[in-house]
Formats: C-alpha cells, structure tokens, sequence
C-alpha cells in the first residue's frame, strides 16, 4: 500500500499534536507543560530545533480529552451544555475532542463526550474519519477495563461500516495496522463487509497479507475472507503475501488452504491456483522472485509452483531472477527443472539478462550449468558477449570468453561484441577483446576493419563518439583512418562534424594528407567543422594546413556553410585564416548572401567588415539588400542601411515575378516601412549653423530624391551584351528586349521602363501616411506637380471647362426651339411642321445667344469632343490593363460619345423631315450635360480645399449602392402592396410603374397623405392598407433611412481621417500619369530630380526650395555659402 494512505496519514496527525496547532511548523519537537498549570496558561512557548521561538494557542477542550484530564473537560462540556455544536467541533486538525479520547483510549472521557452529545460518535474529521475509524486502529485491550472504546461507540451508534475518503472502513482499519482484538471485537458484530474493497479492489485481507500480519489473516480467513479475491489488478492475497517483505505470511497461509478446502475455487488444486496470473502475467513465484524472497521461493515450488510459467513477454522466473542479485534463488530455479536455456519473446535466455546487468555469480553459474549456450543468439541476433561487451562488464565479459564465446559473431547490424565496445566506450572490455583476439591469433585487421550496415567501421563509431582512447588503439593496431562508410565520410569527418578535437589529433596524426579529403557532398572535414559550429576544430584543422576555401559538390565554401548557419565564430576564424569573401556558386551568390537570406546580421556585418562586396549581384540580378527584403529580415536591411555604401545597395534594379522591373526602395515601401522611412531620413543632410539656427529659426537641408524617384538612374539595365549571368526566367522580357537587333540600347531602356514599378507608384498603393508626409517625399510631389502636373493638369480642366460652357450653352439654346415642334397645338391632333421653326430660328443671325452657341458652340463641342476622343486611345496604349479598371475613363468616355452623337450637324435633317427623332436627340443631349457635370466633380475631387467633399460624396454613393439590395427589395415589396390595394382606386398606382415611382418618392417624406386616405375615391381601402402603410413609415422612413445616414457618417469620419492622404494619393497618380506620356527626351531634361536644396523654417515646418546659380564659395570661417536668387515654397 502507498505511504500516503490514510492510516499513516493519522498516525502523524496524532503523534506530533502540538506542532501542528503552532503559527511556524517548522518545529520537531516541543515543550508541553504539566496539567496542574495548564487550566490557566493561555499561551504555550515551543522550541524548535530551528532556534525560533513559536507561540501555540492549542484548544483546551481538545487537549484535555487527549490528555485525559477529565474535570477540565466536565468543566468544559457543563459550559457547552445543550451545544453539540461546540462539543463536535473540530479543531486545526480538523479532529473532534472525541477523536482525541478515542485515540489515547480515554474511556472516562470517552462517555462523558458521547453523555453530552451522543450525536458526535459519527462526527466526521479529517478525511472523513470518525472515531470508529480510530478506535478499530488504536485500540488496545487492557486486563482492567471493563469495557473496551469499540464496544461504548457501537453501542451508541456509531457506523461500524463507515467509510473515509478514501473508502476505508473500520474493518481494514484493524486489519491494516495488525490490531487483533479490534478486528476480533469488529467481526463479532459484523462481518457482512469484511470483502469491503477500496476503489482499488484492496479488501482488508489484502492489506494484512502484503503487510505480514499473520494472525489478523488468518482471523479473517477463519470468519469468511476469500483468499483468491482478486483486486483490480487480478492480485490475490497469494500475491499479496509473496509480495510481502514479511517472512511468515505465505506458509500459514498455504498451510490453511491445505486443511480448508471451502478456501478453493471451484474443486481446483492447490497447486494450480498457486499459479494464477495477475494482470501482468506475474504469478506469486514471479513477485517472490522480484522481491527476492527466497523462503517464499521455496514454500511457492515445492507447494507446485511452475518455475518455467512465463508472464507477460515470455519472461520466465529464472530470467526475473538473472535480474537480480540473488544467486541462491538461481541455483533454486535451476535445481527445481528451470530451463536455462528458455526464452522470451525476444529469444533472450537467462543468460543475455544476467550478462547485461552485470550478475557475474549468476552468469558463472548458468556456463557451468550448460556452457553449451553462451554462443546463442537472441531475436537482434546478440549473443551475451555482445551485451556485456555494450555495458562495459568487464569480469563477465572474461568469463564468457573463457568458456568459448565467440568475438567474430555479428548482430543483425553487423556489429561485434569489438564494435559495440567501441561505440560504448567500454575500454576494459575492448582491451579484453584485443588481447583475446591477439593470444587465439585471430584476424586482427578484419575484426577491427569490420562494417556494419551503414558501412561504418569501429574507428567511425568511436569517432563519432569522441572516445579518444578507443580510437588511438584502433590506430596503435593498424586501423585504416581514411576509410569510408556509405555518405563516404572518413573517420575524420565524423569528428570534426562533432568537434572532438582529440580524435581529430590522434587521426591527423596517423594521417596528415587526409584532412582535406571530401565526402560524398564534396564536404571537407573543414566544411563540417564550420557548418556545426564548431569553432575550436575549425581552428584546430587550419593550423593543421587545412585547405580553407574547398568547394563542394555545389560549389560551397566553409565560409559560405558557417554564414548560412550564422556562426559569427567560425566566421571570424575563416576570416582569420583568410578563406576567400567572394567566392560564388553557380547561382553566382557569395557567402554575403547566406548570411543575409537567413538573417545573420551580425555575420553580415563582419563579413562587410572584411572586404565583402555589398553590390555584388546574384544571378537574378538582385543584391544583398534584395535578398534581405524577400526573405524579411529587418535587422540584415538595417546593418546595410548603416552602411557606408548604403546609396551603392539601393541603386540596383531587378525584376519581380510578373517581369516589373524594381528597386530595392520599391521593396522596402511595401514590405519594411519602417526600413523605407530610414532611408528617406537618410536622403536628408542637414547644414545646421548654430547662429543661424538660433537667430532665424532656419536650417539649410539637402534633400537626395535618387532612390525615390528612380526613373533615370543609370544603374536600370545591365551592360549592352547579355552575358550577365543573373539573367533568368524572371527577366525573361529584358533579354527578349536585348537581343532584338532591331533594338538599340536607347530603345530597350525605353521599353524597360514601360515595365517598371517606381517607389512612388508603390507608396500610393501602401497608402502609408508617415512615408507620404515625409519632407523627401512632400517636396518632391510638389516639385513634380509644378513641373508638369500642374500645368497639364489645369490644361486639362481649362479645355474641359470649355466644352463643358459650350455643351451647357448648347443644351440652353436648343431647348426652347423643341415645344412648339414636339407637341401638338391645343385642339390639333398633328403635330406641326417643324422645318418653319428652324428656319425662323437660324434666320436670326442677329441673336448672339443662337450664334455664339447654336453655330459656334455646337462645332467646338464636336472639335473637342473629337480631339479628346483621339487621346484615350494614347491613355490605353500607356496604362494598359488599369485604364479599363478606373470608372472615371468609363465617364468620360461615354460622355465625349455622347456629346459627339448631339452636336453632329447631320441630325438636323431630322428635324426637317421627321420631328418624331427629335426626343431621341434630346436624350442624349440630357445625358451627355449630366455626365459633363459629374466628370466636373471628379475634377475638383484633386482641389484641397472642396475635393475632399467629392470623396465623401463618392465613398456614401458606394455605401450606398452596397446597401442598395436590401433598399431595393423593401421598395419593390411596398410599391407591389400599393399597387394592389391602391391602384384600383388612385391614378397614382394604377400601374406597377408609377406604384413604384409613388413608392420611392414617399421614401423621401412625399406621402400626400390626405391625397391618398381622404379623397372620395380611396374612402374604401380595406383595413389592412392602414396597417401596411403605417409598417412602411417605420421600416423605410426610421428604419432604413436612419441606417443610411449613420452609415453615411461612418464614411464620412473614414474619410476625414484619411483626406490629405487622399488628396496626395491623387495628386501622386496624376502626376505618374502625366509623367509616363512625356516623351522620353522631355522627361530626362526637365523631369529629373536629383538632389535639390531646402530653406527648412523650423517654426512652421516649411521647405522653400533655393534655385542656385552661382558656385559654392567658401567664407572666413570655412563654411560653404550657396548663393540662390529667389526661394520657392514647397
């Protein structure tokens, strides 16, 4: 049973009372006063051992029923008179004053406790033991008592099957703790329960028989307990009491089956139910043996106990035996028909058990019993030399070749008794096998040169198990150093892969010439050494003459292994022993690029230090600062950013996987702002004159635009011949561009940069606040703007303004002349002529309305209508795909339409010969004057100060038009109601389309309710129109009304909160725009900016850009003095 069950758990409860009442509990022992001056003491001093002083404040109602002073507790309970409460209470302990009593055998007390408060005898304690619980385990039968503390609670009521916690009843109680008369006293009133078990299945006769309480088993026994009850471990009180340390258990007990036959199950022998398995397979023999009692050995085999009965995994008694230390039950096993030569469902005999651990009695023992087994072989095909020689047995290991085990016996890995020791390092036992194999004359060179299945041999193994020693008799003895197992490493290999530095020595030794022999990856000892990290080998190795730039199968260094695995350590020794910075690999990457792909910064870092090449490029054509930007390694973009050379990492261009070509700030922009803010902050250089700064709050700032408007850097293509290497599928247009003789150099820089992606055109995709309102930024946007953004732009709007006063003008002019054609006279049913009209009309040349806008207006329209007709086509061909995305293109292109069919000079003719075309006309003219307004919107949308109001106005139109669906569907079901129950009454629903009409305009507030409830037509409507009425005012003028408005808000707040960003995001686009269609040569003279200077005014935050024209000159103090002529706000 376990230490923690309960019974022991009251023992310590009970024999330490006072330290566990004490504030520190730390205390061993205590100093109790005497009775006589307790009555009055209120405080009790403990020492413990400790040294400290403790201050126990014990409850005197309890300490008086354990110390049996029994006025104090009649003073006490007279006190607690009618208070069971207080008379049941528990103290600290969570004990009763009756446990106490009950405890030290109290019988005085005893009954005056239970005289005031009978109900306490079931008072439940600590655990939920009552007082029952602890008379049944200290209960002790004295000559003078008239009665004993048992039968006084019985006879009270107290539960005689009470159960604690842990389901323990009184019974076990007096079983577990050998107390006799108790368990006699409980079964003389009660012995239904005496096969009460625990949740374990242990019943009371269990525990006597692991415990060697031989009179209490036997008791119970005797008053019905069955023996072969088994637990929920299948175990009987026969593996209870072979388990047990006790001696004397097991032969009463057996000696009482023999006489009492009611004891058996079912009429079966003794000796088979003395072989009954638990439910792992253990028979009483086997737990005898395991607990090695050597009398219970001998009572289980001679009462017929099976001594070759196998348990779970075929593992006899003697092999348990051949586990342990005792030989006498060996020799017992063996006497009595154990098979030595048994196995388990390994095929392991006793004797590979015995020589594994190291029984050497034993193992002498069962060779001199069959010296015929020591060369058998188990289900891996290991002899017992094999196992003794893996645990380093040295004395049995000499045994057993003394009786004529043999070395060259393989296991199923090929490996020897001489391999395993190796890899073991079991050294004694190697010598052993050595020497053995020396004084028979054995093959010496073949058992040390002997390969397992992976073509190792002993000196590998060894090798890689740093055993020196082993490794330097192998070599003493002739062992080829330069062997090869399958991955064809050398013994060298292997060490150097594990930093064993001596092994290293001692093969080096043997061998100089084989340091720099390669593996079957083309691997060095020094590429293994670098790539674990071993840095101490690594430079053992190099002083030893190490080749330190080797190259393997893929043209890998050491350098390049140890950058890629980031071991700054190695690093720095190859350096050292100067290993080659640049050298490449096919994909033409340098060791730079390892560490910066797997974001070794500091690696990085001294690499550059040591002369790498920061702008070497890969075969891609992307460089250091590329690569640290795909794989996202911030800290290997931070440490090139603080660079020197920082301008040379950024000034590369590649190609991305659709074939853009980029640029590492294009990169950067998108996928490490923080990175992209860094070297816009970088592109600002400050000239501070601390009397400048103080006196006129100004700063003289220069400002680089190189990387961020990257256009025109000569670093955009490669070298005129396409040889470069880092030409791959993914510039697979740049070489087409090349390669084409028809092509000069000047054209394909041209249709490269049809194809690239510059940093702006990426930052107003970002839509990242803090780089767009950044001063390098800002500055250039509006330089670029007031370069050529402005003035297009404006051209632009101003020739828009005049077709949009001429088509207005045209629609105004034209509209009066239509009535008195279209429509009838009254009391007519024709319709007039109209060719008298027009005529009449165009005759008054004199009428400068009619001329300015009927003649003039109508051929301007057309002119530029036509004119801006001929400019989409150009905006397709140079924006490709995303023209057709943009809706505004869409607009305008409609309207130019349009406007083109209205104007036309040949529909007037209709007029002369059919009147009934002219609405067809006018339709268009309609829609033609209301897309020229909306395209008018659009226009001021770029305007500071009213353009943010365009983009609310667009953002709640598409709110809206998200939310139309639902809207819609509530407009179609009201307008269908009110059609049917209205409509026949109301000329305002007679048809499905003025029902629906009606319907939208009530949606707005138009109910005409009178109109439509209190007309003498409508006095009918059924009732159910009310209803439905008053449902469409809640759900469509409340409901959905009211959710679009806040929805409405909510865009509107979006849009506030983003509206300068907005605005630039335009002004940027438009700008790319009108960039892309500048002709080349216009764009490189005057659309290029590389570094311009800024007046900054550090109260106001503003830039005003100073036009130098003269040369820098020096002053007396030796600053430099730029003279400008004027200053441009920015």
């Amino acid at each position: 049973m376990e230490n923690n069950s309960p019974t022991n758990s009251v023992t310590s409860a009970s024999e330490v009372p006072l330290i566990r009442s004490c504030k520190e509990v730390e205390m061993s022992d205590a100093i109790y006063l005497t009775s006589s001056s307790y009555g009055s003491l209120k405080e009790t001093m403990a020492h413990g051992r400790s040294g400290k002083i403790s201050i126990c404040y014990p409850n005197e109602f309890h300490d008086a029923a354990r110390h049996n002073r029994v006025e104090d507790l009649r003073r006490i309970l007279s006190a607690y008179s009618g208070n069971s409460h207080k008379i049941s209470s528990l103290n600290k302990e969570r004990l009763s004053a009756l446990h106490y009593a009950v405890r030290y055998g109290h019988i005085q007390c005893v009954l005056d406790i239970i005289q005031a408060d009978e109900s306490s005898v079931r008072r439940k304690g600590k655990h939920d033991v009552q007082p029952i619980h602890y008379a049944a385990r200290f209960y002790r039968k004295t000559d003078d008592a008239d009665e004993n503390v048992i039968e006084i609670l019985l006879k009270h009521g107290a539960d005689i099957d009470a159960k604690d916690s842990f389901h323990y009843t009184p019974l076990q109680y007096a079983a577990v703790s050998g107390n006799v008369d108790a368990l006699r006293i409980l079964l003389n009133h009660f012995k239904e329960n005496i096969e009460h078990a625990d949740p374990s299945g242990v019943t009371a006769l269990h525990s006597t028989c692991l415990k060697g309480e031989v009179e209490c088993a036997l008791l119970l026994i005797q008053n019905g307990a069955k023996v072969f009850q088994t637990d929920n471990k299948k175990m009987n009180a026969i593996h209870y009491a072979a388990k047990s340390d006790s001696r004397q258990i097991l032969d009463p007990l057996i000696q009482l089956l023999e006489h009492d036959n009611n004891a058996l199950i079912n009429g079966e022998s003794l000796s088979v139910l003395l072989n009954i398995a638990n439910i792992n397979g253990e028979t009483p023999l086997h737990l005898a043996i395991l607990e090695e009692n050597l009398e219970a050995c001998k009572i289980l085999i001679a009462k017929g106990a099976d001594v070759n009965l196998a348990k779970l995994r075929g593992l006899t008694p003697l092999h348990l035996a051949c586990v342990k230390d005792s030989v006498e039950i060996v020799k017992l096993l063996v006497r009595e028909g154990a098979r030595v030569t048994g196995t388990d469902e390994i095929r392991e005999i006793p004797l590979h058990k015995a020589a594994r651990n190291d029984k050497v009695e034993i193992v002498k023992f069962l060779l001199e019993t069959d010296p015929s087994q020591v060369n058998i072989e188990d289900l891996d095909k290991q002899t017992p030399l094999i196992e003794s020689a893996a645990k380093n047995n040295f004395a049995i290991t000499e045994l057993l070749l003394s009786h004529g085990a043999g070395i060259e016996a393989c296991d199923k890995f090929m490996k020897t008794s001489l391999f395993w020791a190796a890899e073991k390092n079991s050294l004694e036992v190697f010598k052993v096998l050595l020497q053995h194999i020396k004084d028979n004359e054995l093959d010496l060179k073949e058992l040390i040169e002997q390969r397992d299945t992976y073509e190792h041999t002993p000196l590998h193994i060894a090798a890689k198990g740093g055993h020196t020693e082993i490794v330097q008799i192998l070599v003493e003895h002739g062992a080829t150093v330069s062997t090869l197992n399958d991955q064809e490493r050398t013994p060298l290999h292997t060490a150097a892969d594990n930093g064993f530095i001596d092994v290293a020595r001692v093969l080096i030794k043997a061998k100089p010439s084989m340091i720099d022999e390669q593996n079957a990856s083309g691997y060095t000892a020094v590429h293994l050494a670098a790539k674990s990290g071993k840095n101490e080998m690594l430079s053992f190795l190099l002083e030893n003459n190490a080749d330190n730039n080797p190259q393997d199968n893929h043209m890998l260094t050491p350098l390049a292994l140890a950058s890629y695995e980031g071991h700054k350590d190695c690093v720095k020794t190859l350096l050292h022993y100067r290993a080659a910075v640049e050298a490449r690999d096919p994909n033409n990457k340098t060791s730079l690029f390892f560490a910066a792909a797997e974001g070794h910064a500091e690696v990085v870092k001294c690499l550059l230090d040591h002369g790498a090449n920061v702008t070497h490029k890969d075969r891609t054509g992307q460089n250091l600062l590329d690569v640290a930007i795909k794989e996202g390694k911030v800290d290997v973009a931070n440490v090139l950013l603080d660079r020197p050379e920082w301008k040379c990492v950024l000034r590369n261009k590649s190609f991305d996987e659709s074939g853009a070509l980029t640029s590492p700030m294009g990169k950067m922009i998108q996928s490490m702002p923080a990175m992209a803010k860094k070297v816009l902050d970088r592109c600002m250089i400050s000239h501070e004159n601390a009397r400048q700064v103080a006196a006129e709050r100004t700063r003289s700032v220069e400002i680089t635009y190189e990387f961020i408007d990257d256009n025109f850097a000569d670093e955009m293509l490669p070298a005129d011949k396409p040889e470069h290497t880092y030409f791959d599928s993914v510039a697979r247009i740049a070489n087409e561009v090349l390669l084409r003789s028809s092509y000069s150099r000047r054209r394909a820089e041209e249709k490269m940069r049809e194809r690239h992606n510059p940093p702006l055109s990426i930052l107003c995709k970002k839509e990242d606040s803090d780089l767009l309102n950044h001063p390098v930024v800002s500055t250039l946007i509006e330089m670029k703007w007031k370069k050529f953004g402005k003035p297009v732009y404006y051209s632009k709007f101003a020739i828009f303004i005049i077709f949009l006063f001429f088509l207005s003008g045209y629609v105004l002019a034209v509209t009066p002349l239509l009535p008195s054609r279209i429509f009838p006279k009254e009391g007519s049913n024709t319709t007039e002529n109209c060719a008298p009209h027009i005529e009449r009309n165009f005759k008054l040349e004199d009428d400068v309305i009619n001329v300015l806008f009927l003649i003039m207006g109508r051929y301007i329209v057309l002119a530029l209508s036509c004119f801006q007709l001929l400019l989409e086509p150009i905006q397709m061909i140079n924006r490709r795909f995303s023209y057709f995305c943009d809706l505004t293109n869409w607009l305008e292109l409609t309207m130019y339409i349009l406007a083109l069919l209205y104007t036309f000079p040949n529909m007037d003719e209709a007029y002369l010969t059919n009147c009934d075309t002219v609405p067809y006309k006018t339709s268009l003219g309609a829609c033609a004057i209301f897309l020229a307004w909306c395209d008018l919107l659009l226009f001021i949308r770029k305007f500071t100060n009213v353009g943010i109001y365009v983009v609310m106005f667009i953002d709640v139109m598409k709110t809206f038009l998200k939310f139309s669906l639902t809207f819609s569907l509530f407009i179609v079901a009201f307008a269908m109601v009110f059609h049917s129950l209205i409509g026949p009454h109301k000329e305002l629903f007679h048809t499905i389309g003025r029902s629906f009409a009606k319907t939208v305009a009530m949606t707005i507030g138009e109910f005409g309710y009178e109109e439509l409830f209190y007309a003498k037509e409508t006095s009918r409507l059924p009732m159910i129109t009310w209803f439905l009425f008053v449902l469409f005012c809640i759900v469509m003028t409340i409901l959905l009304m009211n959710m679009l408005v806040g929805l409405a808000v909510d865009d509107i707040q979006s849009v506030l909160k983003k509206a300068e960003l907005t605005r630039v995001k335009m002004q940027v686009e438009l700008v790319l725009d009108v960039e892309k269609m500048l002709p080349m040569k216009f764009r490189e003279k005057w659309g290029q900016f590389t570094t311009e200077e800024f007046t900054h005014y550090l109260r106001t935050n503003v830039y005003k850009r100073r036009d130098h024209k003269c040369d820098h000159e020096a002053n007396d103090d030796g600053d430099d003095v730029i003279g400008w002529e004027h200053e441009e706000k920015v």
